[in-house]
């Protein structure tokens, strides 16, 4: 695989999910899910934008992870291949908080979709029915805690909230 194909796989997308998610209705862990040295780096930078949302958002590789530009003060946004075009993205908020979602990228590489980014009232009554691997937080009543990243990735299959991205640029 050419390191162009390499690169286009993956579509970035987090400065979004690190300022938009306020932790309310998240999916949270309160330990990484990924680590730095174990995370992947399909591309040096990407630029999309949110379905008919014109404000564009770059995501580029720094040493710790990948950095929104301009820099909007969020930590590093980390991601694992779990299988074929989908990833799982792993953010820190300005406040240390770790957020998550499953990115999963269209067959003709230009656009993603982020799934369990938000988690909706579904989600919380099946958590709160019984989800091996995931419970509601304890601190954090209106955020799921994500105790395996297997269970969440099988979760995020069925989920309904979903966000849409278009994928402008990607080196």
């Amino acid at each position: 695989m050419t390191s162009i194909h390499r690169f286009i796989r993956f579509p970035g997308f987090l400065a979004l999910f690190v300022a938009v998610f306020a932790l309310s209705g998240c999916y949270t862990s309160d330990e990484p899910l990924i680590s730095l040295k174990d995370a992947d780096f399909p591309f040096q930078s990407l630029t999309y934008v949110q379905g008919d949302n014109s404000s564009e958002i770059t995501l580029v590789r720094g040493d710790d992870g990948y950095r929104s530009e301009p820099d909007d003060d969020s930590g590093p946004v980390l991601l694992k291949e779990m299988a074929e075009n989908t990833y799982l993205a792993q953010a820190v908020t300005g406040e240390g908080a770790l957020l998550y979602a499953v990115i999963t990228v269209s067959p003709d590489r230009k656009s993603f979709v982020a799934s369990a980014s938000m988690a909706g009232e579904a989600d919380f009554e099946a958590v709160r029915k019984g989800v091996p691997g995931l419970s509601i937080c304890k601190d954090l009543s209106d955020a799921i805690c994500i105790e395996k990243a297997e269970s969440y990735l099988a979760f995020a299959k069925n989920s309904q909230e979903l966000d849409t991205f278009r994928i402008l640029s990607v080196r």
